[in-house]
């Protein structure tokens, strides 16, 4: 029959976005658009190597972790939020 499209390739239940359309049936635009929706993470410099991370929003944070900045590096992220946690002094590493 002519005028008629092949059938799309079935897209799994996984795969799919909260409007329970597959990712390639979006389109460009739309695409691009929600790629620039990430937030870069936050920075904030702290005084001690050895300090806690809870994700600092209360409620909504996350479990506390406790972090250490290597010497060498300067600085560390946050495996939960990545914040990146600068030591005072090394903000120069950190960029």
């Amino acid at each position: 029959m002519a005028g008629l499209l092949p059938p799309a390739r079935p897209c799994p239940i996984n795969m799919r976005n909260r409007s329970g359309r597959c990712p390639e049936d979006q389109p460009d635009q739309q695409k691009d658009s929600q790629a620039m929706t990430t937030e870069a993470p936050e920075t904030r410099i702290v005084e001690t190597a050895r300090f806690a991370c809870d994700g600092g929003e209360g409620a909504l944070g996350h479990p506390r972790v406790w972090l250490q900045i290597p010497d060498d590096r300067g600085w560390v992220e946050c495996p939960y939020c990545d914040a990146r946690y600068v030591l005072k002094g090394h903000e120069d590493k950190a960029a």
